[in-house]
């Protein structure tokens, strides 16, 4: 056979069909029954997309919409294992993966923390300058807590004079809180002025300033920390004007604010009338802060215990001397905030001191004025920007008589008020 010539055996030629193909393909066609169409699928409420309607809104407000989240995540999270599995030294690499994570979650933590100390307090000084709610009853000032998280007003016994919390859970970092507050009025000299207190309180020394201790006996004061810590209540044990046993809540937080205290002006001088314009027997504060310090007199020893001292940071008020007041002229004592231009404006009184807090009546007429005190989140509540010029010292005295009394004691003590 030469080349070129086709065998009667060998395959047909590619798309050519014989007549088996053509034969089997028939086939495959006519076992086939009926017209092909597309399935049918009825509509259902029954099903779970609706099922979940209800639940719609409320996961999209909870995890936001499907658009906002991808699994890339999730999908690259096995590289962290790896990297984390490389460190392991491949035998009960279980703990030591546990170990690692646990590790990195610390530091990141701290790093956070770090971050946010550079814009606000720290985790122990967040409470410490929390603000209350801001509503109408509300006076929340820099550096007070807040009266939504109250002190445990525990009961204490009735010969004690005062009473303020132990705890030491809010606390004033000095460094910080001087470096956050620089430039308010309430704070300046505020370091020195808290020294020469917490000095007079330890030597003794009531009539004590600024110059009175030189810089050795304040380097022999040690504030352990550099803190103070921070309360909110301060209650007063006081005798009421019959005799009897009356207690006092003082709360920089709020309106109840100011206090009363014995003043040294007059006492000496046999003018006891009401027009003596000589003293005064009362000096009047409003309390911006409640705090106490553990204490560490070098004088001591470098081993000495540190001592417990509790201290209330005040705006003193003064006494206008061209206002007459008394029983006589039949009006109030009228007091002021002591202008921010007086070294003595502001500064701390030991709280055994006190008498027992006071009421104050603005005097509206006088009206509200900022010349006393330039701008101070210390000194004033959030938001507000002046003061009231005069104040009013309320004389009010509510005498609980007995039935037994009898008449002419009833008629003094009604000459009395």
């Amino acid at each position: 056979m030469s080349l070129g010539q086709q065998s009667p055996v060998d395959p047909p030629p590619v798309g050519t069909l014989t007549t088996a193909t053509i034969s089997s393909v028939t086939s495959i066609d006519n076992s086939r029954s009926g017209t092909v169409t597309a399935h049918m699928k009825e509509y259902n409420l029954n099903t779970y997309k609706h099922h979940l309607l209800g639940d719609y809104t409320p996961s999209i407000r909870s995890v936001g919409t499907l658009d906002s989240y991808t699994t890339r995540n999730g999908e690259l999270e096995h590289r962290n294992g790896k990297r984390r599995f490389d460190r392991t030294s491949k035998k009960n690499f279980v703990p030591q993966l546990a170990d690692i994570e646990r590790r990195e979650d610390n530091l990141r933590r701290i790093a956070h923390a770090v971050a946010d100390m550079s814009e606000s307090p720290s985790a122990g000084e967040a409470d410490t300058y929390r603000h209350a709610p801001e509503n109408s009853s509300s006076t929340s000032r820099g550096d007070t807590l807040p009266f939504s998280d109250p002190e445990d007003l525990a009961a204490f016994p009735a010969s004690d004079h005062h009473h303020i919390a132990k705890s030491q859970k809010n606390f004033v970092y000095l460094p910080h809180h001087l470096h956050r507050h620089q430039g308010d009025p309430a704070l300046k000299d505020f370091l020195p002025k808290l020294q020469t207190h917490l000095l007079a309180c330890l030597r003794d020394n009531l009539t004590a300033t600024n110059n009175t201790f030189t810089e050795s006996d304040r380097r022999d004061l040690i504030i352990e920390n550099d803190r103070i810590y921070s309360h909110q209540f301060l209650r007063i044990n006081y005798t009421t004007y019959d005799v009897r046993r009356g207690q006092d809540l003082v709360n920089p937080s709020t309106e109840r604010c100011d206090i009363m205290m014995l003043a040294n002006e007059g006492l000496h001088t046999s003018d006891t009338s009401d027009n003596n314009t000589t003293g005064r027997l009362f000096w009047y504060a409003r309390v911006l802060g409640i705090y106490h310090a553990n204490i560490v007199d070098l004088r001591n020893g470098p081993l000495a215990i540190p001592r417990r001292m509790e201290f209330l940071f005040v705006r003193w008020f003064g006494r206008d001397p061209e206002w007459k007041a008394g029983w006589t002229v039949r009006r109030l004592d009228q007091i002021g905030f002591v202008p921010e231009s007086d070294p003595d404006a502001f500064g701390f009184v030991n709280p055994g001191d006190v008498i027992r807090a006071c009421h104050l009546i603005p005097a509206f007429a006088k009206g509200r004025t900022n010349l006393l005190l330039g701008k101070s989140k210390i000194a004033r509540p959030s938001g507000a920007c002046d003061d009231w010029e005069r104040f009013y010292v309320n004389r009010d005295v509510t005498i609980c008589l007995p039935e037994h009394l009898s008449t002419d004691l009833s008629s003094v003590l009604d000459k009395i008020c």
